[in-house]
């Protein structure tokens, strides 16, 4: 959609820099290394056509329904600034991680901090997708939504964009996890070796949990940062939205809800990767 691929975007490369920390930390240029080369491929040939695609098949929900009439009412300034964005950004936060990690490449190991860009950017992803989640789970085309029809949000699992979300997942989240899985193994492996040859070693497996205790924090933190400046919105300025309030047993909090919701699905399945490596077999077989 929209307005959340320009966070998931940046988030994409962000989260492969960060993954692959203990190459870049020796990498004298952010665009000459091979965690680039893979993150550049996957937005040229994965992200952004996928992207392209949504909004020309399902031009009311890729816009969450601000356009209401159809391809035709999307300016083509705007899709070529969509396909844009969502290769630039990307780039973009790959090299503010990798200028990250070139500051503090003697503490990679013990500060996982150059993992916040990713977590900050999946957040407003998820706050979006959360707190629009009526709009996100909208069966209907453009035309039902302007005439006000309404769905139960289970009947968005039946709709044409939910099962070409489900083929594109097929091929997205398998690619996304092995990127992920592979440059996050090297750096564990990589960066215990290093400490291995110094005064104080740490092991790949403490490694690991210092990056996943970082993430959980974070996480948290922005989540009831966000929620703050939510209830702080309400309370000064009460929009009463359709796509918000009137749907959904939460009612008013129904939004809140949503984030909740999705700040914890989408964090869940971001972790698999990083979670799924077994520190201990795979430094044996590097070994």
């Amino acid at each position: 959609m929209i307005e959340v691929d320009v966070f998931w975007s940046f988030a994409f490369g962000a989260s492969f820099a960060a993954c692959a920390a203990s190459t870049l930390s020796v990498s004298p240029s952010p665009f000459v290394n091979r965690p680039f080369v893979l993150t550049l491929l996957f937005l040229s040939l994965l992200f952004v056509p996928s992207g392209t695609y949504l909004l020309d098949r399902f031009p009311g929900w890729e816009s969450m329904f601000i356009f209401t009439s159809g391809r035709d009412a999307i300016p083509p300034l705007l899709t070529t600034t969509f396909t844009l964005t969502n290769s630039a950004l990307g780039i973009l936060g790959f090299y503010v991680t990798y200028n990250h990690i070139r500051a503090h490449r003697d503490n990679l190991a013990r500060d996982p901090s150059y993992h916040k860009y990713w977590i900050h950017a999946y957040s407003c992803f998820t706050a979006i997708l959360g707190m629009g989640y009526y709009r996100f789970t909208y069966p209907g085309t453009y035309r039902d939504w302007k005439a006000g029809i309404t769905f139960q949000m289970t009947q968005f699992v039946f709709s044409p964009v939910f099962n070409t979300l489900l083929a594109m997942g097929t091929i997205f989240v398998p690619v996304i996890y092995y990127l992920m899985y592979t440059l996050a193994s090297e750096t564990f492996q990589e960066l215990s070796k290093r400490h291995a040859a110094g005064n104080v070693s740490i092991s790949a497996g403490q490694i690991k949990k210092n990056v996943l205790s970082y993430i959980l924090r974070t996480a948290v933190v922005d989540f009831i940062a966000i929620s703050c400046a939510w209830g702080l919105a309400m309370n000064t300025h009460y929009v009463d939205d359709i796509s918000y309030f009137e749907h959904g047993w939460a009612g008013k909090y129904a939004p809140l809800v949503g984030f909740a919701v999705g700040h914890t699905v989408v964090f869940g399945l971001v972790l698999v990767p990083i979670v799924s490596i077994r520190t201990g077999r795979d430094l044996k077989k590097s070994q």
